[in-house]
């Protein structure tokens, strides 16, 4: 909302702290970020919380890492992805600071084409 109490944005978060100076932080289903007043995200949006110290400073904690492990207790895709997500045929998809990735189940890389 504005200093009028009119929305700035359609979007919609599923938490937001107010504006400090310049930068908001807010939470959709992806984790944390900073948007500036156009909601414009300046970071990838994975952080675990992110708060407030004075118009210039914000704290924040880094989301835990996801890797992919068979019953072997063989690493089959690395520990430093900010989202696993399991897709149809077996596909794995993986987040990494905003860029995708795709393996197969047995943590293979899928070709980008």
């Amino acid at each position: 909302l504005d200093t009028h109490f009119k929305p700035v944005t359609t979007r919609t978060f599923l938490q937001a702290i107010p504006f400090s100076g310049n930068h908001a932080a807010i939470a959709d289903q992806r984790g944390w970020t900073l948007i500036d007043h156009q909601c414009n995200s300046l970071t990838y949006p994975n952080y675990g919380a992110i708060t407030a110290l004075n118009e210039q400073v914000f704290k924040t904690q880094k989301l835990p890492l996801y890797g992919l492990y068979n019953t072997q207790g063989k690493l089959l895709i690395p520990v430093v992805y900010e989202q696993l997500s399991f897709l149809p045929n077996g596909i794995v998809l993986g987040v990494k600071e905003g860029a995708f990735y795709y393996f197969r189940k047995d943590g293979s890389p899928l070709p980008m084409l």
